[in-house]
């Protein structure tokens, strides 16, 4: 059987969020595969050798401290005009017209295949250009959320050339414990990004827990970002010193947590977030705002939705968390997951590569 091609471009990776994890769960999986040939095309981003460990090559066009619009488009273009490749999987929408005009010149017409990581209707890929550069220049679509899917529908892209398939989490042999101690503990994993304006818009969260100070509750940090020194000083003036614990960046948090009660996550817009779907598979439920990806996850036996920017809606939650006045059986918690096992999204993620039938 002859060798399919398959090349993933990816920008601006830190090398440690979701979007990578799951990036590198994917090429492992089909790099195993000795009928496929892979690799890895970034730019704009950390170097792919940092967070991919499958034995592919990785292809840095140009690197974070180079960011020239008309360069990258020039690289881009060189690069997909002479690549002999069948399919290439892009996760940014603006590379796509490039990708689309250098295989006009290309030999090999290979297939586009675009694979956006946010939320297409509320994110920072919503607006009308990004979203047209999915319309006009890729020919299939592998989504994350049923939101992303209906826009696309919506908007005139083939309804049998978009592919949901969420993401990928599989059960952990273990339950995180309840604290056992009188302390309810809340949890937060992910960058630290303290504004409003920001996508994790910690901030929300913390003048909720304002609001509930008076309680018997800890709130363990697991993360870092740009915004951590601001976090640690906003935290300290409002007196929360003494309940919130900042353990910093941690490698596979979920599996070093002894004790956990709660995530709580406040973002403004997410795609389909990982961490939320990681901390339900522990038995941990969530509380999270009601934006597109984590609507589609939160059920009545896994968690709570509040409406974003409603901090007071957020901290009567919190509280009646603590008071034990809102409980959760773990196990129904964990059932909660088996729709985004991995076997049921490969199964999905193959008909992308035209080994079974879409639905």
């Amino acid at each position: 059987m002859k060798k399919e091609k398959i090349s993933f471009v990816v920008t601006e990776m830190s090398g440690y969020g979701g979007t990578e994890k799951i990036l590198n769960t994917v090429i492992n999986y089909y790099a195993k595969d000795e009928t496929n040939c892979l690799n890895l095309v970034s730019f704009y981003s950390v170097s792919g050798i940092k967070w991919c460990d499958a034995d592919i090559k990785t292809i840095d066009i140009l690197s974070r401290k180079k960011k020239n619009n008309v360069v990258l488009a020039f690289s881009l273009f060189s690069f997909f005009i002479k690549a002999d490749v069948d399919k290439v999987i892009v996760t940014n929408q603006l590379a796509l017209p490039i990708i689309k005009y250098a295989r006009k010149f290309n030999s090999h017409k290979f297939e586009i295949i675009s694979w956006v990581h946010f939320d297409l209707v509320q994110g920072p890929m919503s607006s009308d250009r990004k979203i047209s550069a999915i319309l006009t220049s890729a020919d299939k679509f592998i989504s994350l959320s049923d939101s992303n899917s209906n826009l696309l529908s919506s908007k005139g892209f083939t309804k049998e050339n978009i592919y949901t398939v969420y993401n990928p989490v599989d059960l952990p042999p273990m339950i995180i414990p309840k604290s056992n101690d009188g302390i309810y503990r809340f949890i937060y994993v992910g960058r630290l990004q303290f504004l409003e304006s920001s996508q994790k818009n910690n901030k929300e969260f913390f003048d909720a827990l304002t609001k509930v100070k008076d309680l018997n509750w800890i709130l363990d940090i697991y993360g870092d970002g740009e915004d951590i020194d601001i976090e640690k000083k906003y935290v300290s003036k409002a007196g929360l010193s003494d309940k919130v614990v900042f353990h910093g960046w941690t490698t596979n948090p979920f599996e070093k947590i002894e004790q956990a009660d709660c995530l709580v996550m406040t973002s403004t817009f997410e795609g389909f977030p990982l961490t939320l779907v990681e901390s339900l598979s522990y038995g941990l439920p969530a509380v999270s705002s009601n934006i597109n990806g984590p609507n589609e996850i939160i059920n009545e036996n896994n968690g709570v939705l509040y409406d974003r920017g409603n901090i007071q809606q957020l901290s009567s939650i919190l509280e009646n968390l603590v008071k034990g006045e809102i409980v959760f059986d773990q196990e129904l918690i964990r059932s909660s997951c088996d729709k985004f096992s991995s076997n049921n999204y490969f199964t999905k993620f193959d008909k992308v590569f035209d080994r079974g039938n879409n639905e």
